[in-house]
């Protein structure tokens, strides 16, 4: 009897650790799996609002609280302290704390989303659903109450992927206070090893000097 009571309680504690790993939400995993890693990937954002609409799109590379994102003749570096706007189509650069992003650029940069949603919103929805043929959960995120958005955030969704060995957002729709609405999408989602730090700022000694750098920090 002993003894089967011990098989019986070491069955226990095995089951119980599957139903709690099971257990964690679908993007709690996504962000788990970006410990000690890059997450690198190509984005598309629509931005419609009272300003007028426009498409941007580009690559990023996120790591902790460093990236970079590389869109048409427009980039952002991100060390985690500094953040440096490059424009290539006018020669300027902004360098600004790395929690100021300017102007609409908040809104379509796609790492103000996959920075914040797992710890300044809530899980409102979780819903299974099928688009395209593909198996995707869809959540439905609220601000906590106890946050206020910088962006003025009324709600954001994103649609997950669970068919590779970690899940992968697919696309997001965010809803501002104001009635904007961005909606983005991934069209793919690779992790790779870490990247040189240096790969998150830019030398400003490696501009020519018609440029125009303005230090806001």
């Amino acid at each position: 009897m002993k003894k089967s009571l011990k098989i019986l309680f070491s069955v226990f504690w095995v089951l119980t650790g599957f139903v709690n790993a099971g257990a964690q939400p679908v993007w709690m995993r996504f962000v788990s799996s970006l410990t000690g890693k890059c997450l690198e990937f190509p984005y598309t954002c629509a931005f419609s609002g009272s300003k007028g609409s426009y498409t941007m799109s580009g690559d990023v590379k996120l790591q902790g609280d460093s990236y970079v994102i590389s869109a048409a003749n427009y980039n952002i570096y991100c060390d985690g302290h500094s953040l440096w706007e490059q424009d290539e189509d006018n020669m300027e650069v902004v360098i600004s704390p790395a929690e100021i992003a300017s102007g609409d650029n908040a809104a379509v940069n796609p790492v103000s989303l996959l920075k914040s949603f797992d710890t300044q919103y809530d899980a409102k929805s979780v819903s299974q659903v099928v688009e395209g043929g593909k198996s995707l959960v869809q959540v439905v995120f609220v601000p906590k109450s106890a946050t206020k958005s910088v962006l003025q955030i009324a709600s954001m969704t994103c649609w997950f992927s669970e068919k590779t060995a970690s899940p992968i957002i697919v696309k997001a729709v965010i809803k501002f206070a104001d009635g904007s609405v961005s909606n983005f999408s991934f069209p793919s989602m690779k992790l790779t090893g870490k990247l040189p730090a240096q790969t998150f700022r830019l030398d400003e000694n490696s501009l020519k000097s018609d440029w125009i750098v303005t230090d806001t920090r």
